[in-house]
């Protein structure tokens, strides 16, 4: 086990109610994926890591806008789905009178 395992298993035992952190090459932990991704960007390996308290979840490998422009990177391009919940307060007849 690698001092940055031994590190998150220590930070899993002293906090019970977490049970998902993000690391950064550095060693630091993170709660939020967002924070572990703004910290990567400062350094020059930008991989974060996802663990939970089974072991390791996935990668993620902060990519630089540039290198995207410049076609360096592959990127899969995902459409969100309309997920906005239906609002029972309007009927059908509201409906119609705003068309």
């Amino acid at each position: 086990m690698s001092k940055n395992q031994e590190n998150i298993q220590e930070y899993f035992n002293a906090n019970k109610l977490v049970d998902k952190v993000f690391t950064t090459s550095d060693g630091f932990i993170f709660l939020q994926h967002q924070l572990a991704t703004i910290h990567s960007n400062t350094l020059s390996n930008k991989k974060v890591e996802t663990f939970n308290r089974a072991g390791k979840v996935e990668n993620i490998v902060v990519v630089d806008a540039e290198e995207i422009t410049a076609g360096k990177t592959d990127v899969k391009l995902v459409k969100e789905q309309n997920t906005a919940p239906v609002n029972p307060a309007i009927t059908e007849s509201d409906q119609q009178t705003k068309k």
